[in-house]
């Protein structure tokens, strides 16, 4: 039998339905299994004096200039319709704003509704591959938090760790990888690779 659909409100039923699937958070309700988790996981630690820089509120001095500068503009914008631009040109008059409204959902772990927010819209091509489309406001947080996070992150990360890393190009990561690959011998420990892909 023929899945194929035709008509414009089916068309939107399947695409509801597998995005529904994919983008449904997944929580590990269980605090014991996920404990359980991270005693087993050796993981780095900061000493006294980084913890208390990481636990110092967000600066309006450092961290809210960084994250403006690195909007890009003319980038689409989330649900709430406001571009990068808009930022750019108010950065004076909202830094106090978010840097109140970020500082209190950190504070009590609470994020208000458009934190959570993203529009999904598809890409008109073949695969009609789905984007996410964020808040500028959650973008303007995740950057805030990097920059707080940014210096600690030499002791933090792995040192086989290849992604998501600051002036690592994509040619960086593939020449490490191939260096770690053809070079088992090198290694004492067990390594994994692994390939992140939302989609």
């Amino acid at each position: 039998m023929d899945n194929r659909v035709y008509t414009q409100q089916a068309i939107k039923e399947v695409f509801y339905e597998h995005l529904c699937k994919g983008y449904t958070e997944q929580l590990c309700q269980s605090s014991e299994a996920l404990e359980g988790f991270l005693s087993e996981v050796q993981l780095p630690s900061l000493d006294p004096d980084s913890r208390e820089s990481l636990d110092a509120q967000l600066s309006k001095g450092e961290e809210v200039p960084a994250v403006f500068q690195c909007l890009k503009p003319a980038k689409t914008p989330g649900s709430d319709g406001l571009p990068a631009e808009f930022y750019h040109r108010y950065a004076g008059g909202l830094a106090d704003q978010l840097l109140e409204v970020n500082g209190e959902a950190l504070q009590t772990r609470y994020q208000l509704a458009f934190m959570q927010e993203a529009m999904v819209v598809m890409i008109l091509k073949p695969d009609y591959h789905p984007i996410s489309l964020l808040n500028m406001d959650v973008k303007i947080l995740s950057g805030m938090l990097v920059a707080h996070l940014l210096p600690h992150m030499a002791t933090l990360k792995h040192p086989a760790k290849l992604g998501f890393i600051l002036r690592h190009s994509t040619l960086h990561n593939l020449r490490r990888l191939a260096h770690v690959y053809y070079a088992p011998q090198l290694l004492a420990d067990e390594y994994m690779l692994a390939l992140l892909d939302n989609e």
